[in-house]
């Protein structure tokens, strides 16, 4: 009796190590396989956030570098014009008067002299007619003779502003004084704007400080002027760098940041977003697919435990096929084994649905990734993988810019609501023009980009047009009848890179706005 019941307790010994065995395999391969993918994706949101970050940040610096550009050129030709007449009052006053008609981006606009008396400012009611200079950036813009854009100061009035100055000299090369104007940066204005309505992630926190650190933009309107503590995407900045780096801030959050010099007044942007943030949906991604495979594999470990005696060989099986590769890839090995009786099939074919859920939970995820979710067109993420096949690929591709005139004013009349049906609107006005081999894209905001392969500029202008009268003759309610603003462009024909023709693109659009508006600008043809 004894030889027997150690045979049999052996026997069960043997069984449990056998399911043990098994479900350990399964156990692993599958988290082995979960982390993988979780591994590999979370790689992906990371990089692809980091860049949208650094191209952002690249994006706002240029708008803003554009428009100092700009106030210093207005600010020369006005001290040009006032060279040889520095010395009579009423053409000082006409030229402030003229620079403040033809600009409204100054606060306040004045003439110094070269030994640092405001001569003449407008307003007049701030009364420093006659008075010295005293901040240290006036101070300095009255002694270096040169353009100057200044750091951040507290003006006479007690207002928080930056100082743009040029030099003014006569026709012999003598130095006169400068001509300059200040902007309130806690004043809503042309700069302000630039430096807020960009928001392309609704978490993304994006500020701009001057080379004092000094905070200049903050979505915090109380922490403008304060200093804020360094860190390495600032310092990048700050060095005439742009870039993007993963960090800790100060309040000790890991953060994707990227950065961006503004060269014309040695400033620096950041935009950076919460890791938590980036790595939110795909932690609730994997959460449903662990909960979608736990009832499969929960019935695949009942039938183990009764059926273990007979299907050690065949779990064994798929333990391996699993193992070998990671659980998505693992399909073909799965398929191969061969379950010769019943429950081992079922087991089989449970595996197999799991890794067809999980593929297919990955790739929703990629898909969404690739999708702007408000319109259902293709987002940057697509843009760039679309640029690299078609370049690679190096068929003629013409290219659209688009953005809806005045759209602030539909968000400002009618609501952001609203503004959102009218941004789904356009996008099927897009799809509508568009042929089934033809890409649409939501770049931000109102702007949208289409690419058509094949086309030439001119045929490509017909569908500018085309989606341009449809737009145009289009009743959205309530806002009513709106209108788009197109640039047109081809690559290779027409630019170097597909990067270059999207900027050359880009620049048609706004020459369209520039004279007029709802109209489409094609490269080479002249505009009215």
């Amino acid at each position: 009796m004894q030889p027997r019941t150690f045979m049999a307790r052996q026997k069960i010994d043997l069984r449990t190590l056998v399911l043990g065995l098994t479900l350990t395999a399964c156990a692993v391969t599958l988290a082995n396989s979960l982390h993988a993918a979780y591994r590999i994706e979370r790689e992906t949101l990371m990089e692809r956030s980091l860049e949208a970050n650094r191209a952002y940040s690249a994006r706002v610096a240029s708008s803003i570098d554009g428009f100092l550009r700009g106030a210093q050129l207005r600010l020369k030709l006005a001290g040009e014009r006032l060279a040889d007449r520095f010395d009579d009052p009423k053409a000082r006053r006409d030229t402030l008067e003229r620079l403040a008609s033809l600009s409204a981006d100054f606060d306040a606009v004045a003439i110094v002299n070269a030994d640092g008396r405001i001569a003449d400012v407008l307003p007049e009611a701030l009364q420093l007619e006659g008075r010295t200079v005293e901040a240290p950036e006036q101070i300095s813009a009255v002694r270096e003779h040169k353009p100057i854009v200044s750091n951040a100061y507290r003006s006479m009035a007690g207002n928080l502003v930056i100082f743009i100055s040029m030099p003014i000299f006569d026709h012999h090369g003598t130095y006169l004084g400068l001509i300059g104007g200040s902007i309130h940066l806690q004043k809503d204005g042309r700069l302000h704007e630039l430096m807020s309505n960009h928001f392309f992630v609704s978490d993304s926190e994006v500020y701009v400080v001057d080379g004092r650190h000094q905070l200049l933009f903050h979505p915090l309107k109380a922490r403008i002027g304060t200093v804020t503590a360094t860190n390495p995407a600032m310092d990048h900045a700050l060095v005439a760098r742009d870039g993007s780096i993963a960090m800790v801030d100060a309040d000790g959050r890991a953060m994707l940041a990227g950065f961006a010099n503004i060269p014309t007044a040695h400033w620096a942007i950041v935009s950076q977003q919460p890791v938590a943030s980036v790595l939110a949906p795909l932690d609730a991604l994997m959460k449903r697919i662990v909960v979608a495979i736990a009832p499969v594999a929960v019935i695949g470990f009942v039938l183990l435990w009764v059926l273990a005696r007979y299907i050690a060989r065949p779990l064994r099986q798929l333990a391996d096929s699993t193992t070998s590769t990671g659980l998505i890839e693992s399909t073909g090995s799965v398929a191969q084994v061969n379950a010769w009786y019943f429950e081992a099939s079922h087991l089989k074919q449970a595996l197999l649905h799991g890794i067809d859920l999980a593929r297919t939970q990955v790739s929703g995820l990629e898909i969404a990734s690739q999708t702007d979710p408000l319109t259902g067109l293709l987002n940057r993420r697509a843009l760039d993988a679309s640029m690299a096949a078609m370049e690679a690929d190096g068929r003629q591709v013409a290219v659209i810019a688009l953005d809806i005139d005045h759209f602030k004013r539909v968000n400002d009349t009618y609501g952001h609501d609203v503004g959102d049906v009218v941004l789904q609107r356009v996008a099927e006005m897009m799809r509508h023009a568009s042929r089934s081999t033809d890409l649409a894209f939501r770049v931000g905001g109102e702007e949208f980009l289409m690419l058509l392969p094949g086309l030439d500029s001119h045929a490509a202008g017909g569908t500018a047009e085309r989606l341009r009268r449809l737009v145009e003759q289009t009743a959205i309610a309530p806002v009513g009848h709106i209108t788009i603003s197109l640039g047109v462009t081809t690559w290779p024909h027409d630019a170097a890179s597909l990067a270059e023709a999207l900027k050359e693109a880009d620049t048609l659009m706004y020459q369209a706005k520039q004279t007029g508006r709802n109209r489409s600008v094609v490269v080479g043809q002249a505009t009215a």
